[in-house]
């Protein structure tokens, strides 16, 4: 159960308990390589499970066009236990026509003997 209270099917990221602890993961549920068209959005909200209170983490979108070393940072939002949830809605405008790689990455905020177990809730790309 997130902390809205729902239940949802999300994609579960969990970072190391260090400073600055990080996970990073291509999102391949988009495939290999994904085409973008006119109007496209990366889209997905994002939180924690119910009763973390003490959750503090960066959320981060890449995207990098297939085949190539480039990543650029898209999105880096900072989120603490609020009992709601953050939605991430991006265009993706600079993209169109590319083919691209989305890479979702959470890193700690702060130093604790908790898990940050931060939840990406239906990433996708909306056309």
């Amino acid at each position: 159960m997130m902390e809205d209270g729902k239940v949802y099917r999300a994609l579960s990221m969990y970072p190391p308990k260090e400073r600055e602890g990080s996970i990073r993961a291509y999102y391949w549920a988009l495939g290999e390589s994904f085409e973008l068209k006119s109007g496209d959005r990366f889209y997905s909200k994002i939180g924690f499970q119910k009763d973390n209170f003490y959750a503090n983490v960066k959320f981060i979108v890449w995207v990098q066009i297939h085949g190539t070393e480039d990543h650029t940072k898209i999105a880096d939002i900072s989120k603490t236990y609020d009992g709601t949830l953050t939605t991430i809605d991006l265009p993706l405008k600079p993209y169109e026509g590319k083919n691209i790689d989305v890479q979702l990455q959470v890193t700690t905020n702060h130093i604790g003997d908790y898990r940050d177990a931060a939840f990406w809730i239906q990433p996708r790309i909306i056309r």
